[in-house]
């Protein structure tokens, strides 16, 4: 039997780039944003990684402290102790399987 599962996760992390400044003086830095880019998806690819080896230690590890996941049928989780609930639930499902790539990776120009 093969189980077919809806995930959708949102991570409250970002990378940002940039500096602080006062005033006028104050300028924007310049990005890289291929670079970031290329980061931020060998970034997911090993988040991906961990969840699809079941190890909730390592996949948790990976969200922010405000990151959320929304899985089918639960509550929006908020905080480390319901998102590692909420993995250890969909892990303990009988032919549980997992992994991901992203489609697209976006870094914005400012870096944030």
């Amino acid at each position: 039997m093969q189980w077919t599962l809806g995930l959708f996760l949102m991570t409250g992390a970002a990378v940002a780039y940039g500096h602080g400044g006062a005033g006028a003086e104050a300028k924007q830095a310049t990005i890289d944003r291929s670079k970031a880019e290329a980061e931020l998806r060998a970034t997911d690819l090993a988040w991906s990684a961990t969840a699809s080896r079941k190890d909730i230690d390592a996949t948790v590890a990976c969200m922010a402290d405000d990151g959320e996941t929304l899985t089918p049928n639960e509550p929006a989780a908020r905080d480390k102790a319901a998102v590692r609930t909420g993995w250890a639930n969909l892990i303990g499902l009988p032919g549980f399987a997992i992994d991901w790539k992203p489609l697209r990776v976006q870094v914005a120009e400012s870096g944030g």
